[in-house]
Parts: C-alpha cells; structure tokens; sequence
C-alpha cells in the first residue's frame, strides 16, 4: 500500500499478505505499506499484516508517513527476512520515519524474523527507527524479534525520540527478543 492510498474498514478485518520470492538482486520487500498510505480498520475490526522478503530484502515496511490504526481491534504485524546473503541488511520488520504511526484501541503484536547468515551487516528481526511511534491506548503492546548473524545484530532495536517517544503503551508492554 503506497502514494497516499487508503485501505479502510468500519467494522470489518483487514489482511494483508506479501511473500517475495525473487531470488536475486536487492531490497526485495515482501509487504510494504509507505508514502503515507493509510491503513485503517475503524469499530472492533483487526488489521493483520504479513511479509516473507526475497533475496536480500526485508519482511515488511512500514515508513514514510504511513498510518496503521484500529479502533478497538488488535494489530498483527508480522515478517520475515529473505536470505540475507550480499550486501544489504536484512531486517524482518521496519517502523521507521518521522510521521510513521501504528495506533490500536486493542493490543498490538509485532514480531520479526532476520534469516540474515550475512554477518558483516545489522541484521535486525524488529527495528522500529527515526521518529515512528508505537501508540496503544488499550489491550498488550509485544514486540518480538529474532537477529540474525551479526555482532551488530539486535532482535529488537529501538531508535529514534518523537514527541512522546518511541513506544507508549498504555496497555502494558512486552519485549522478547532472541
């Protein structure tokens, strides 16, 4: 979900599902929701987005200004790194830019993978970066991550200081990471 675009429910589920298989090149992403797209699930429906990244690319994006919201249902944000063998990093999931918010009323869950064998790169399972904040007004707020090769490798990595900060959770707040 790119350029401004608007994915809305009022009441209803959404999912979103992306799975890469490119086997060569670089930054092959298997979702991505970017450039202030929008995806919002108003009432008790759920928001659940998946992405499997190809040949050195990234489970999912979320960046650049988008908005991922719901009303009083639970949030799932889920992906995993391709390969990781080359020259890029290989995260599994990226919250980053100023502008970039995930907001629910019912419980947010974020869980990254890097499959990165590459140990010369920071090879992140969950990277939530440069101003994108983390809001959850009810309901569990779990981020987990799983790094992959790397001394500079974390499973979960926060970075970044918006007003109020990178992660407010009113719900409680969960981090695992290996």
């Amino acid at each position: 979900v790119t350029d401004a675009n608007t994915l809305l429910t009022t009441g209803g589920n959404i999912a979103i599902t992306g799975n890469n298989l490119s086997t060569m090149g670089g930054g092959n992403r298997g979702a991505a929701i970017t450039s202030s797209a929008h995806v919002v699930a108003m009432g008790a429906g759920t928001i659940t987005v998946t992405g499997q990244g190809g040949h050195e690319g990234d489970g999912l994006h979320v960046h650049g200004g988008a908005l991922v919201q719901s009303g009083t249902g639970l949030i799932t944000l889920s992906g995993t790194s391709g390969d990781g063998i080359g020259t890029n990093w290989d995260w599994g999931v990226e919250v980053g830019d100023a502008g970039t918010l995930v907001n629910s009323g019912g419980g947010l869950t974020i869980s990254g993978i890097s499959t990165s064998t590459d140990g010369s790169y920071s090879n992140y399972g969950l990277f939530v970066r440069t101003g994108a904040q983390l809001t959850t007004t009810a309901g569990l707020m779990t981020l987990n991550g799983a790094k992959g090769a790397g001394a500079t490798s974390d499973a979960v990595r926060l970075s970044g200081t918006p007003a109020g900060g990178v992660v407010n959770a009113a719900g409680g707040l969960a981090v695992n990471g290996t």
